[in-house]
């Protein structure tokens, strides 16, 4: 399967249009199909002087996104983690819960400017310890799962330019195949997609499998999400959590290089930044 991958800095894809209002809805806290604490683990990541992302929260006090959302769209270098909030179940602007950010890890293979798009978006995974944990009964982190391709329906819950304030739901996507080590799902996206939680079903529970990281474009033209496989790659999120390697702000930030937009690299993919 050949991908021409289209990179997304946080808020930035796209190559058009939000999801389709036929296969989307907005989870507005009226929502019938959001009971309980359905979705409400998926939140705004809002960096300051920047924009927003989405993220999850997988545990009670560790939020998982794209590892590029915490980059600064103005120096090329990671935000600081006093920039981030993350709030939980936003719905009409309100948040059921608030925090602030600790510390950021990223995967350490997760390179910003690498000249292979693909391989880059395998590894855009990065973990946020929040300041204090969420203990809300109504508030239940998602499992992290294996993604089943034989089973290829998944959802994706995330907040966008046109939906700041609620998240949309998306439950009619599905697993397209996976492309160098990256799981590609025909979910829509737009700016602020980032970072999103690609879910399945595993037993009675959904899980998340992936997050957003990119935009692409199959070879018959159908726009395709890209995001990496989060059982390959979260466990070496944590163990660089565990061992305080790539944890922003305590450690030296990784070196980056910046590509002007519409720069091309010898794989062809043009790069978007916002």
């Amino acid at each position: 399967m050949r991908v021409a991958a289209f990179f997304l800095a946080a808020l930035c894809l796209l190559l058009g249009g939000s999801p389709d209002a036929s296969s989307a809805q907005t989870l507005d806290g009226a929502n019938t199909t959001e009971i309980g604490s359905s979705w409400k683990a998926v939140g705004r990541l809002d960096v300051s002087d920047q924009g927003f992302c989405t993220a999850a929260i997988i545990d009670i006090d560790l939020v998982i996104t794209a590892a590029h959302c915490v980059i600064d769209h103005h120096t090329d270098a990671p935000v600081s983690v006093s920039r981030l909030t993350f709030r939980a179940g936003l719905r009409q602007g309100i948040a059921a819960v608030t925090r602030q950010a600790r510390s950021i890890t990223i995967h350490p293979a997760f390179d910003y400017f690498s000249d292979e798009p693909t391989d880059r978006s395998a590894h855009d995974l990065a973990l946020i310890q929040l300041a204090q944990p969420i203990r809300l009964p109504d508030i239940e982190p998602f499992a992290t799962a294996v993604a089943s391709l034989t089973a290829a329906n998944v959802t994706l819950v995330s907040y966008d330019k046109d939906h700041a304030d609620s998240p949309i739901l998306q439950e009619g996507c599905r697993f397209v195949g996976v492309a160098n080590e990256m799981l590609v799902t025909d979910c829509e996206a737009d700016f602020g997609t980032s970072g999103a939680p690609v879910f399945q079903q595993v037993g009675s529970h959904l899980a998340i499998v992936s997050v957003v990281s990119a935009m692409g474009e199959l070879d018959d033209g159908r726009r395709v999400t890209l995001g990496p496989d989060i059982a390959a790659t979260l466990p070496a999120v944590i163990a660089a959590s565990r061992a305080g390697t790539g944890a922003l702000g305590r450690n030296p930030p990784p070196q980056v290089r910046v590509i002007t937009p519409g720069e091309r690299t010898h794989t062809g993919a043009k790069f978007i930044r916002p």
